[in-house]
């Protein structure tokens, strides 16, 4: 859940955009201004974070929708 990314985004001090689209589909992205691009700690916050929603939806009923990446 986005309570959840929220969470975890406020434990590493390091915040995505995020956007939903059609109510279904959300987009998740991770960048660092100062350096204009991505540094390390974007890639360990993503991939925390897809950890967290591969575990939401092993236990939601949402679990048969598709993952778009």
């Amino acid at each position: 859940s986005l309570s959840v990314i929220g969470l975890m985004a406020q434990k590493e001090g390091h915040y995505p955009d995020l956007q939903i689209r059609n109510g279904v589909e959300l987009t998740i992205e991770y960048t660092t201004p100062y350096v204009e691009g991505l540094t390390e700690n974007d890639f360990i916050c993503a991939a925390k974070i897809d950890v967290l929603v591969q575990t939401q939806l092993k236990n939601s009923i949402v679990g048969d929708l598709p993952i778009v990446k």
